[in-house]
């Protein structure tokens, strides 16, 4: 599943990066006197941006207290399962690198 992820975060991290650079040439634009105000996409990513502040606000804080210390609290627990069964198991020579790399 970690390999899926890297793949997933790296791609989000790419669109991210791509609209952070748009964003930057068009407030450039704007600077200069070029350019439009009313821009397609930071109207879209404005709007985008206002609807999941207002759902996180219509939630309130307690939900993603909660799910934080959920999240916390399970990643603790498998930490803590992982490390006890990586103990338990003797290391053969090709394991010794798995274990050490997690570790």
């Amino acid at each position: 599943m970690l390999h899926y992820l890297n793949r997933v975060s790296g791609a989000l991290l790419l669109l991210v990066g791509a609209y952070v650079a748009y964003y930057g040439w068009y407030e450039l634009r704007l600077f200069s006197g070029s350019g439009d105000a009313p821009d397609p996409i930071v109207t879209a990513a404005g709007r985008v941006q206002s609807a999941l502040a207002g759902w996180v606000y219509r939630q309130g804080a307690w939900p993603w207290l909660v799910g934080v210390i959920v999240l916390a609290f399970g990643a603790a627990a498998w930490s803590w399962r992982r490390r006890i069964r990586l103990r338990r198991v003797p290391p053969t020579t090709s394991d010794v690198t798995t274990a050490e790399r997690f570790l």
